[in-house]
């Protein structure tokens, strides 16, 4: 048995044949829980009634104000019944500042349309099993936006300054090695 029978997810697309391909996708790699919704109330239904344990939510053009509608209502309404719910983006614009745009609105993984099934799994399985801690602060409530701890700051200040500026270039240079693998 797969740990990917174990998964539940919960899929919200602007196109129906998106979710039919991403459906599909996790079928291949052994998902068998998998429920597209078709409106936002919907989406925060099922997650009420279902717990899925991660969601996959088409943003890019005219889909990611409805997109950002939906994350800011899972994580900040008061009657969402997981507002920890692991969210991944699935987009077919794969600019920086649309992946920014992602991380900086609290989504998961980012994966870039058309898709592919081990880029999906990938960032499935990052999500649900690997995770990362979720932060609150005054304009950011989700996931911890670094991938990684950067040993040589210990400071309580460490998120405030960012790391220093070596951290920054990491990141941006770890941002375009994905943009260029994804591409």
């Amino acid at each position: 048995m797969s740990l990917a029978n174990e998964i539940t997810a919960v899929g919200y697309f602007s196109s129906a044949h998106v979710g039919t391909i991403v459906r599909t996708a996790c079928w291949g790699f052994g998902m068998r829980e998998f429920a597209c919704v078709e409106t936002p109330d919907d989406f925060m239904a099922h997650c009420e009634l279902n717990q899925p344990e991660v969601a996959l939510v088409q943003v890019g053009g005219d889909a990611s104000e409805a997109a950002g509608a939906l994350l800011h209502r899972l994580r900040h309404d008061p009657a969402s019944s997981n507002p920890f719910l692991p969210v991944i983006a699935l987009s077919s614009y794969a600019r920086r500042a649309d992946v920014l745009w992602a991380i900086n609105l609290g989504f998961h993984e980012f994966v870039t349309l058309p898709l592919s099934v081990r880029a999906l799994w990938r960032a499935v399985n990052h999500s649900v099993f690997i995770g990362r801690p979720f932060v609150r602060g005054e304009t950011y409530f989700g996931p911890c936006r670094r991938r990684r701890t950067d040993a040589g700051y210990a400071g309580p200040e460490r998120r405030e300054s960012g790391g220093g500026s070596s951290a920054r270039a990491d990141q941006e240079a770890r941002m375009d090695r994905m943009l260029a693998n994804a591409g």
